[in-house]
């Protein structure tokens, strides 16, 4: 985790800090869905 995330966090009350969750969540599975659908096609 960069400075800038953890200082975020740091200042952030909890409902803030939700969204921030949501969000890196979110992108979380729009960046790896494409690489766990490549390994589905692989195993199939």
């Amino acid at each position: 985790m960069s400075v800038l995330e953890y200082k975020f966090l740091k200042i952030n009350n909890t409902n803030k800090f939700k969204v921030y969750l949501i969000t890196f969540i979110s992108n979380f599975i729009l960046f790896y869905s494409p690489i766990i659908f490549y390994f589905i096609k692989i195993l199939e």
